[in-house]
């Protein structure tokens, strides 16, 4: 990897990662400095669980850095067992889901539950749709396929002035946008390099997770409540740190108006289903629930891959 930084000035993309070896790209040369890359062992070794035995690598946007997450079976000289994170400094004794990520100007949280790597706060990137509208109930401006990511803000508030706003509770995107036109479950959207839109399956990882014990918590429930105690584990003050914010809505119940500021946090997966998406609303329990790809806009949070 120090090889190919001091050749390229730059870390590997992801794409040059995933042909499985690591050569140099310019036509003066044909160095490889890795013939295959390593991965991980079939089956989990030790007490890795299969997802933390996944062996992902992840550069910054800009090619200065990287991390590689991976997972030991036992203690290997002075790292004990269990997730690792490997990064240009050197091996750190634990996950690499640690710190934040700087995106689009802001510096984004990260926090760790189970197995998974979310951002801490709502994505808030792109432009403003109706700045400065006197009209606060709706914005009449469209979000399009036109290479340039945009937002509403609740109440056409960039900063929050009293009635939700950008700034406190993040952007509100479509569907469609959201996923920069994509429909493959996982896709990257509007997340940074190395994170996605979490995958209606993801979402159920996290509430299943999080649930009472003795609760259920039915993966295929159809616009209905469950997982009783994950909603309350997921919320500002929560045990867990992922601070859901209720950061309302756009278009809900054929409204075409926003709503919901401070009622129930909303949030896309990935996943499409007819002319809808998955979403979830989170009380204390969560709602698995399927709305327009195209009329209504919700916040999105990013999971790492």
């Amino acid at each position: 990897m120090e090889l190919f930084f001091n050749d390229e000035n730059r870390y590997p993309t992801v794409d040059e990662w995933n042909t499985g070896k690591i050569f140099s790209t310019t036509t003066s040369s044909t160095s490889t400095y890795m013939q295959v890359i390593p991965t991980a062992p079939t089956p989990a070794d030790g007490n890795c669980s299969n997802s933390q035995n996944n062996f992902s690598y992840n550069p910054n946007d800009d090619g200065s850095a990287y991390s590689i997450s991976f997972c030991l079976g036992g203690n290997t000289g002075t790292l004990s067992a269990n997730k690792k994170c490997a990064t240009p400094s050197g091996i750190l004794d634990h996950s690499c889901c640690f710190g934040s990520v700087a995106y689009g100007g802001q510096n984004y949280d990260l926090v760790e539950i189970g197995d998974q790597c979310w951002f801490k706060e709502n994505l808030d990137i792109g432009t403003m749709l109706c700045p400065g509208s006197p009209n606060n109930t709706y914005c009449y401006e469209a979000q399009t396929d036109n290479s340039v990511v945009e937002k509403y803000c609740y109440y056409n508030n960039a900063v929050d002035a009293g009635g939700g706003g950008c700034s406190t509770g993040g952007g509100l995107y479509r569907f469609s946008e959201a996923m920069q036109y994509s429909v493959v479950d996982g896709a990257q959207g509007i997340c940074p390099t190395g994170y996605h839109i979490p995958s209606d399956g993801e979402w159920y990882v996290l509430e299943n997770y999080l649930k009472d014990s003795g609760q259920t918590c039915d993966p295929d429930r159809i616009q209905a409540w469950d997982c009783s105690g994950a909603g309350t584990k997921l919320n500002a003050g929560g045990s867990t740190g992922f601070e859901s914010l209720a950061a309302g809505g756009y278009g809900f119940a054929g409204s075409g108006a926003f709503s919901y500021w401070g009622i129930e946090p909303i949030f896309w997966s990935s996943t499409v289903t007819g002319g809808n998406a998955w979403m979830r609303w989170i009380n204390t329990a969560t709602l698995r629930y399927a709305d327009s790809q195209t009329t209504v806009a919700a916040s999105v949070r990013c999971l790492k891959n």
